[in-house]
């Protein structure tokens, strides 16, 4: 084994220097290294991150169930083109005093018996009858069932033509069943037998 006291001095010196020239250029290679930028990066796998539904407006119901009908319409009624919430839609009476007839299937009673007797004795006018004049109304068959009979019109004011309107509604399978039939008054009260004549027809 050599001692740097074996060598001259001259050679240590040599080798002194030689070391120092070294170890500079690998602590500048290393610090090279750190700085170098980086190549481009190649994709070989992708993954894809799906993020958490945004809630929406609240979806309206589904549509309930519908089960079949069968009605015979009177003579002289005319069936027309569907309108929303009918299930069938007829014209009646003469060309210059038009009245309609109509039946709607919904879900459920719609309210109750007591809430549609009122409402529609309120679309022609009149004053809501009280739960126990609603129980003393006739019955009339409809759709399989019964129904409270409904008879309301407009109070006569010697001014416009009055309206008039009859209705029935029974429940069914789950379903409300309404039959209302409004127009001029005197075209109503023509055709009174015949709408009680459909709504016995209905099954």
């Amino acid at each position: 084994m050599y001692h740097f006291y074996d060598y001259p001095k001259g050679k240590v010196s040599h080798i002194m220097k030689l070391n120092t020239t070294l170890c500079a250029l690998l602590v500048i290679g290393m610090l090279a290294g750190c700085g170098a930028e980086q190549g481009p990066v190649q994709v070989t796998q992708t993954r894809t991150v799906s993020s958490p539904p945004i809630p929406g407006p609240p979806q309206p119901a589904p549509p309930p169930q519908s089960h079949s009908f069968g009605w015979k319409a009177p003579e002289g009624w005319t069936q027309t083109s569907p309108k929303p919430m009918r299930l069938v839609n007829f014209q009646l009476g003469p060309e210059t005093a038009r009245a309609e007839c109509y039946i709607s299937v919904l879900q459920g009673m719609g309210g109750g018996v007591e809430m549609n007797v009122n409402r529609w004795r309120g679309q022609v006018g009149q004053e809501p009858l009280s739960p126990e004049a609603i129980a003393e109304l006739p019955t009339i068959p409809v759709a399989g069932g019964t129904g409270p009979l409904i008879e309301a019109a407009t109070p006569e004011d010697g001014g416009a033509q009055p309206l008039m309107l009859l209705g029935t509604m029974c429940a069914r399978e789950g379903q409300g069943v309404f039959v209302k039939m409004i127009g001029p008054k005197e075209t109503v009260l023509a055709e009174r037998e015949r709408f009680l004549e459909f709504c016995r027809s209905i099954q």
